[in-house]
């Protein structure tokens, strides 16, 4: 890709969108089903991290098929395998690195436990969480089911590192890209019309890794590729729509949470309108000169994305209740708006120092998106 608005624009979403998977994860607010209006605290939490924050990973999925398809709107055979190889490195690697760290943490926090308080012993810690499904889905602690319009149950589940289940998926949409493209080329892109409605009613293949957001959104990047359309001019004509739908569905988002089935709709709502909204918005800022993009802020968002769910909520979190003790409204709020800013700072230190002591290590657990050592 050339220095223009659309590359400036890809690459200075990622860090933000990183930050933003942080606040969702780092949520607490478990209203009751009919309890809206929410404390102006719990409605904060659960417009950033059920609604806002929901946009990130569709980007991600939206990015990266834009981005393979680089160089690829004639399906080349060479080129797709090139791509592959690529992939292992980028994408493979540092999922089964991050995935083995988190299952090396965990181990070794159940061995200090085991010996000095009992309980469980480490193994039968890997035995519940199934050995070697840890690395693709730990259903036994992790699966959930939504029901979609049909009444069907929606598998959910996640690797150890569960966040990851994002690269889980992106594995297997770079494997099946050859149909990707035939389906998009046969089509003519309306593939398309066809997946978003299957999306937003969650009418999808029930099996993990085959997730029906990762299908259309890598889907769409993939088509705006393939027939040459530029990513932020192809969205301009809609940035005023878009976010007034945003935040229309933003509304819905929190009207509706506590009931998960219609939440469920409204955030996947929400998904492209939202979208189409932060890469204008993003684009605008940078063309204005008010926002700076970083290099190494890039170069931060994998390992905030990947490390963030290893341990620090629970360490940042007592660490806050020491600081900030009491659970009244503002308090709560306080410390959840902190929270992710301080397990962010832990990761992009921790990273600054490994890339300047450990190159190589350091490069392999972010798929050698490592710049340079300043």
């Amino acid at each position: 890709m050339n220095g223009g608005i659309t590359s400036r624009t890809i690459d200075a979403l990622r860090f933000p969108c990183a930050v933003l998977i942080v606040f969702i994860h780092v949520f607490q607010v478990r209203p009751e089903i009919g309890t809206f209006p929410f404390s102006f605290s719990d409605t904060v939490q659960i417009a950033l991290s059920q609604g806002i924050c929901r946009i990130a990973v569709p980007i991600f999925f939206l990015i990266s098929g834009y981005l393979f398809f680089s160089k690829l709107d004639e399906w080349d055979w060479n080129t797709y395998y090139g791509k592959l190889r690529k992939r292992v490195k980028t994408l493979l690697v540092p999922y089964l690195l991050w995935i083995t760290l988190a299952i090396l943490v965990e181990f070794s926090l159940s061995l200090f436990r085991y010996r000095f308080y009992g309980g469980a012993s480490p193994f039968e810690l890997l035995s519940n969480y199934g050995w070697g499904w840890m690395y693709w889905n730990c259903a036994r602690h992790f699966v959930s089911f939504e029901k979609n319009i049909l009444g069907w149950a929606i598998p959910s589940a996640y690797p150890f590192d569960f966040p990851l289940w994002f690269i889980r998926d992106l594995i297997v949409l770079c494997v099946f890209t050859p149909v990707i493209h035939f389906l998009i080329r046969k089509t003519r892109g309306w593939i398309l019309a066809l997946l978003y409605p299957l999306f937003l009613l969650q009418i999808w293949i029930p099996l993990e890794g085959f997730s029906a957001e990762g299908w259309f959104f890598f889907t769409l990047g993939s088509t705006l590729r393939i027939y040459g359309k530029d990513l932020v001019a192809f969205f301009r004509p809609f940035r005023i729509p878009s976010c007034l739908v945003s935040a229309v569905a933003l509304f819905l988002c929190i009207r509706t949470y506590g009931n998960n089935e219609a939440w469920g709709y409204a955030k996947r709502f929400l998904t492209l309108p939202g979208s189409i909204a932060a890469i204008q918005i993003v684009s605008a800022l940078l063309t204005k000169d008010i926002w700076k993009e970083s290099a190494f802020l890039s170069e931060c968002s994998f390992p905030v994305f990947a490390a963030h769910t290893i341990r620090l909520p629970f360490l940042t979190g007592l660490i806050l209740d020491r600081i900030i003790p009491g659970h009244s409204g503002t308090g709560f709020l306080v410390k959840y708006l902190i929270q992710p800013v301080l397990i962010v700072a832990i990761i992009v230190l921790a990273f600054r120092l490994a890339k300047r002591f450990f190159p190589r290590t350091t490069a392999l657990f972010t798929g050698y998106r490592v710049v340079n050592n300043g």
